[in-house]
C-alpha cells in the first residue's frame, strides 16, 4: 500500500512514475537514518491507536535493519571504522529501537523481536551533555510560567527506561514464549 502511495503521489507531481521507484529503493538499503525515520514513522502510528498494524511492520522493518547493520553487537573493533559519535548514535538508536520493541509486545499482546540474548550492546552512554539541561514543563496556560523547571535529567533517564524494558523482555519473554 505504501508502494501504491508513493507512486500515486509521484505520478500526480511529475506525470510519470519512475520518481516513485527512487523513493520506494530507500526501504532496501539498511541506513542508521532509515531506522530513525522507521522509529519515528512506527512510534506516530503507533499513537494513532487503529494504526497499530502498519507500526508493527516498520518497526519490525527497522529491527532488521539493525541486526543487518550489525547494531546489535558493540565490537571494539568497530572504533576504528566509526567515529566515537558514530558509535554513540548507534548505541542509542539500538537502544531505543529495543525500547519501542519492549512497549510495542507489551500494548499488542505479542512476542518481543530482539531480545536481550542476542545483543552484545552496553547500557552505557558516553554523551551525557544534555542530562542537567534545563527543562520546564510545557503548557498553554500562564500557569506554567509560574514553574520554575528543573534539570533534564535526560541520559539518566533513558539508561533507566532501558533498564526497565530488559526486565519488561525477560516478562514478556515468559508470557509469550
Amino acid at each position: 500500500m505504501m508502494f501504491a502511495k508513493i507512486l500515486t503521489t509521484s505520478a500526480q507531481l511529475d506525470g510519470s512514475s519512475a520518481n516513485g521507484f527512487e523513493n520506494c529503493w530507500a526501504l532496501d538499503r539498511s541506513d542508521v537514518t532509515t531506522i530513525q525515520a522507521l522509529l519515528v514513522m512506527t512510534n506516530s502510528l503507533f499513537a494513532l491507536g487503529d494504526e497499530r498494524s502498519a507500526a508493527w511492520l516498520y518497526a519490525g522493518l527497522a529491527f532488521r535493519m539493525i541486526i543487518d547493520l550489525g547494531m546489535h553487537v558493540d565490537v571494539p573493533n568497530l572504533g576504528r571504522k566509526f567515529s566515537d559519535e558514530d558509535l554513540e548514535i548507534r548505541r542509542r538508536v539500538f537502544w531505543g529501537a529495543f525500547v519501542v520493541d519492549k512497549i510495542q509486545s507489551l500494548y499488542q499482546g505479542r512476542p518481543v523481536t530482539i531480545k536481550e540474548s542476542d545483543t552484545l550492546v552496553p547500557i552505557k552512554f558516553l554523551d551525557t551533555y544534555e542530562e542537567f539541561e534545563h527543562w520546564r514543563p510545557f503548557a498553554y496556560s500562564s500557569q506554567s510560567n509560574d514553574c520554575p523547571g528543573s534539570p533534564a535529567y535526560s541520559a539518566s533517564t533513558f539508561t533507566s527506561l532501558c533498564r526497565l524494558s530488559v526486565a519488561m523482555s525477560d516478562i514478556l519473554g515468559c508470557i509469550y514464549t
